[in-house]
């Protein structure tokens, strides 16, 4: 299940590459069956198909409902971020509770390289943190 997601739509757009150069794009709307997570990707024109569009879909939302398989992890948020250089990055915010459920928060992940190998260690690190503090 995994790899299963629903396109929601998709539409024209233009993708800046820095200086003042752009490219067009389609953003495809994406939502996980699993877990419902909303994402979005941008598809150069010039290689848009409807295989690239499927392929693209189940690249990402595979690591997406991964992180469900993270002790403690909750729900799973993507967003983009304005970078200072005229970027936007895709960012995956991650939810989580402590065990006791008294404790909640988020870790913020870059969705490039995505794994549950790269998130895991930042989500443990925080429930052992909030953990703690509600021992005290």
């Amino acid at each position: 299940m995994a790899t299963e997601y629903k396109i929601l739509g998709q539409y024209p757009d233009t993708e800046y590459l820095g200086g003042t150069a752009t490219r067009p794009v389609t953003t495809v709307q994406y939502q996980t069956v699993g877990h419902s997570v909303y994402f979005e990707s941008r598809i150069p024109d010039a290689s848009y198909s409807k295989a690239e569009a499927d392929a693209t879909g189940k690249v990402n939302s595979a690591p997406l409902e991964d992180l469900f398989n993270i002790a403690g992890v909750t729900a799973v948020e993507w967003t983009q971020v304005s970078q200072p250089t005229g970027y936007l990055a895709d960012e995956i915010v991650i939810y989580w509770t402590t065990p006791s459920g008294l404790s909640s928060g988020s870790v913020t992940r870059p969705f490039s390289g995505l794994s549950n190998t790269t998130a895991e260690p930042s989500i443990a690190a925080a429930i052992a943190a909030a953990t703690e503090v509600e021992n005290l």
